[in-house]
């Protein structure tokens, strides 16, 4: 008999023949969600638990056999899709004009918001106005997915625009 396991996360080999009272039997496979397992047994987990249908046929001589197994591919976790996310976020540790602050991702159910320690000189959507003083910024983005959430902080250096300096707060 075949076995398959309940779970599936990593791709799986397929028995594709056997030997069977001296008798060669051979296995074609069959997914119904061919994006969650392939039929040649690729895995992919998705956003969220998938139930697939495999279908063995046993083929030997002139009879053929129909098995069905079913399969859960668990969803990716939730603390691996916030990583990934955030290899996506390219925050410079300085800035001296506007910055991209990612609100969507290649995950499309992964939202952020973000908000700003200053954010008259960094808002919070990444526009920049030049401060009277150099000025760290702490920016922290809040990402949301399934009703999970994170945050991370970045801090970035901004610099002041040499014609707005207070020379006599220097002197």
């Amino acid at each position: 008999t075949i076995s398959i396991p309940e779970q599936i996360t990593n791709n799986i080999e397929y028995i594709k023949s056997f030997e069977f009272e001296g008798k060669t039997v051979t296995v074609t496979w069959k997914s119904d969600k061919t994006t969650s397992i392939s039929n040649f047994g690729i895995v992919k987990q998705g956003y969220n638990d998938e139930l697939v249908k495999l279908t063995a046929t046993f083929t030997c001589e002139e009879e053929t056999f129909t098995k069905v197994y079913e399969v859960i591919v668990p969803a990716i976790p939730v603390e691996v899709r916030f990583e990934k996310s955030l290899k996506e976020i390219e925050i410079p540790a300085e800035v001296s004009g506007n910055i991209d602050l990612l609100t969507s991702f290649y995950d499309e159910e992964m939202k952020a918001t973000w908000v700003s320690s200053h954010p008259a000189i960094i808002s919070n959507t990444g526009v920049y106005s030049s401060p009277k003083e150099h000025t760290i910024v702490t920016l922290t983005v809040k990402l949301e997915v399934g009703g999970n959430t994170m945050e991370k902080t970045y801090e970035v250096k901004t610099f002041a625009d040499p014609k707005t300096v207070d020379v006599n707060h220097h002197l």
